[in-house]
């Protein structure tokens, strides 16, 4: 290959990056601004009850229920 080309798919690639980085932020951006009711947290794209999504974090994690907070043991 000769300089120009490398040179070329160098600048192509990172313009691509480029317009991946700004315009795919904003996509994920549109996913996460969901909001659910209380005692309710986002876990893909649905809302699950705070104590669902706790337990399903694994072993490790309770539910407290008077404070309706998630901890780690």
């Amino acid at each position: 290959m000769s300089k120009t080309a490398i040179i070329v798919t160098i600048v192509v690639a990172l313009g691509v990056a480029l317009v991946f980085f700004v315009f795919g932020g904003k996509q994920m951006e549109e996913l996460t601004m969901d909001e659910c009711p209380a005692g309710y947290a986002v876990v893909g794209e649905a809302c699950m009850p705070l104590k669902d999504e706790c337990e399903i974090r694994g072993d490790g994690y309770y539910f407290d229920e008077s404070s309706q907070e998630c901890f780690t043991r």
